[in-house]
């Protein structure tokens, strides 16, 4: 009696192939301006210390949807966080303004996602999609303008900028 040995493709080789295409698909910036995370010292945020994104408009037809995510531990303090935001542009400060940002409810559950002891919330920078009237460099610059300082807890911040026909698919 012969034995008939079929041919047993790799696995790793399959389960490589699928890993490559699930990111190119899955994990691919799309038509993102900006995907960008800054980290901050593990001693904490310092209020003097902004965090700064650069990019470059091209498409000034094209409305864009800002998203800024902040990162923090359970050690952060406070159930919100006041952030204070700037565009600038060639021509100097286009956009400024402080927001707060709610980083848990009522109840102190912690909102947005992560698990263990860091969580990751994502909010708009504005309820609206932003139109820069100029295309060219311009900088967002973010920083905390809470009472303690250092600030403790926030791990990094985030921005990303869509076009805002692909924001949050």
């Amino acid at each position: 009696m012969e034995t008939v040995r079929l041919k047993k493709k790799p696995k790793f080789l399959i389960v490589g192939v699928l890993l490559v295409l699930g990111c190119a698909v899955g994990c691919a910036d799309g038509d993102a301006l900006l995907r960008d995370f800054a980290n901050l010292p593990s001693a904490g945020w310092e209020r003097d210390s902004a965090v700064q994104f650069d990019a470059t408009v091209t498409d000034t037809a094209q409305p864009y949807v800002l998203l800024v995510s902040v990162r923090h531990t359970q050690a952060y303090p406070f159930r919100n966080l006041y952030l204070g935001r700037q565009i600038i542009g060639a021509d100097g400060i286009e956009y400024q303004d402080t927001v707060e940002i709610q980083l848990a409810d009522d109840r102190g559950t912690w909102l947005g996602e992560g698990v263990g002891g860091i969580k990751t919330l994502t909010v708009p920078f504005r309820g609206q999609a932003v139109a820069f009237q100029k295309a060219g460099p311009y900088r967002f610059r973010f920083q905390h303008v809470m009472r303690e300082n250092p600030l403790p807890g926030v791990r990094s911040v985030g921005l990303a900028i869509e076009p805002a026909n692909a924001a949050r698919r």
